[in-house]
């Protein structure tokens, strides 16, 4: 098997007609093309224009369906240190971990996990662990997580370091449509933070794939195994300055 990694320039400056609607991955789609296009060359031109201190930079992770926690484990190294060459700095101050199948609408917000998938949810969260750690991420976020399954996460973290402990849960309330108490409850308790989002369940479904590469070898077979989004939001006027897609992408 041979992976890429493929990245993209700054999306912020793509076409109007790709962003159009914000609730598709259009915008994801075109600046992967980008990348192809320009043959995912790097630049050596610096893409932040202020001191880093200027910057809140967020990373979201996404993994694909058919991916593992072993595998997803070195994949959150794999793309924090990929974001962190492309921009040009030491760490990003949020990493955003989606998990494929979670979501949290009215007829799941009270389950938690079983045993199994705690388990690999936790060995997957305690690698980003390492990285606040080892200084490449300030904080840990996740999305579409219940009140059960949050406390779950929260409390397994806490047993293995109190590093990276959850301080973010991104809600999309177009599957749950008011923020349940519960959630809010232990958010309070535990201080984390309730943010909304807007992205899509799957980011990079294989059909999109399959076009997106059919130029480059039509005889091939292509998978994700994971896609990110960056934003670096300048903190004093509260502006994206950049926002960057990528996706690991296995043949």
């Amino acid at each position: 098997m041979v992976a890429r990694i493929l990245q993209s320039d700054n999306a912020m400056r793509l076409s109007p007609n790709h962003t159009a609607l914000s609730d598709s991955n259009a915008e994801l789609i075109a600046a992967l093309k980008q990348s192809l296009a320009t043959n995912d060359s790097a630049t050596d031109d610096a893409l932040l224009s202020e001191d880093r201190d200027e910057y809140e930079i967020t990373l979201k992770l996404f993994f694909t369906p058919d991916t593992t926690a072993e595998s997803r484990s070195e994949d959150v190294a794999r793309c924090v240190d990929a974001t962190i060459e492309q921009l040009k700095v030491k760490s990003v101050d949020l990493l955003i971990l989606a998990f494929p199948g979670i979501v949290l609408d009215a007829e799941d917000e009270e389950d938690a996990f079983d045993e199994a998938s705690l388990k690999d949810i936790a060995k997957v969260y305690q690698a980003a662990q390492d990285l606040v750690a080892q200084g490449k991420a300030k904080g840990l976020g996740v999305s579409e997580f219940s009140a059960a399954r949050l406390k779950q996460l929260y409390d397994t973290a806490a047993e293995y370091n109190d590093a990276g402990l959850p301080t973010v849960n991104q809600i999309n309330l177009k599957d749950c449509c008011v923020m349940p108490a519960d959630l809010i409850a232990l958010a309070k308790d535990r201080n984390i933070k309730l943010f909304t989002h807007g992205d899509l369940k799957e980011m990079l479904p294989q059909a999109q794939l399959d076009d997106l590469m059919v130029g480059t070898d039509a005889q091939t077979r292509f998978t994700a195994k994971w896609v990110s989004k960056v934003t670096c939001v300048v903190k004093s006027r509260g502006v994206v300055e950049f926002k960057g897609y990528a996706a690991m992408i296995e043949s």
